[in-house]
């Protein structure tokens, strides 16, 4: 067999061209500087790293306002940009203080989910704020929002085993 018969044979066995896989995008948008902390800590635990060589991260914060706000803000940074899996973490504590009445809490969080929806937004709701879902996390150890990094990585495991970041990990596992 002859150079050319050789070279069409490892051609056949071996395709010059590279298959890529084509990576998820993933937007996790909080209201503040805290849940970006958070969103750091859940992508180097193991959970996530074990999944995410699917996935192309970007993390941004709304650095406050209402909860419609930070909806909105999260709306706008998408805008343009296309991506797989956009949660949005929002407070409660905002929406109970704009809106006392049940019934109108009620209506004005339905609202919410309903443009989060229109938008391919997943809301993940926080109970009252993100530093008592964090301390609800820790079965109490973490509390406060002073030194949250050091905080994290003390608590590991009862945090990336904890019901909220099974929450979180479940909408990125869905979508």
């Amino acid at each position: 067999m002859g150079l050319t018969g050789l070279s069409q044979r490892l051609e056949s066995n071996y395709p010059m061209e590279h298959h890529r896989i084509k990576k998820k995008t993933v937007l996790l948008f909080g209201e503040g500087g805290r849940e970006k902390v958070f969103f750091r800590f859940l992508e180097n635990t193991d959970k996530f790293k074990s999944m995410a060589s699917t996935w192309r991260m970007n993390m941004d914060h709304a650095s406050g306002g209402s909860c419609r706000d930070v909806l909105e803000k999260c709306i706008k940074f998408i805008k343009g940009i296309s991506y797989d899996v956009v949660l949005c973490f929002i407070d409660t504590d905002k929406l109970i203080l704009d809106f006392p009445n049940h019934d109108k809490f009620k209506k004005e969080k339905k609202d919410l989910e309903k443009i989060a929806k229109e938008t391919k937004i997943k809301i993940i709701w926080q109970e009252k704020n993100h530093e008592e879902e964090i301390e609800r996390a820790s079965n109490g150890k973490i509390k406060g929002k002073g030194g949250m990094k050091r905080k994290l990585r003390l608590h590991r495991k009862l945090i990336q085993n904890s019901n909220f970041v099974k929450i979180v990990f479940n909408q990125l596992k869905s979508r």
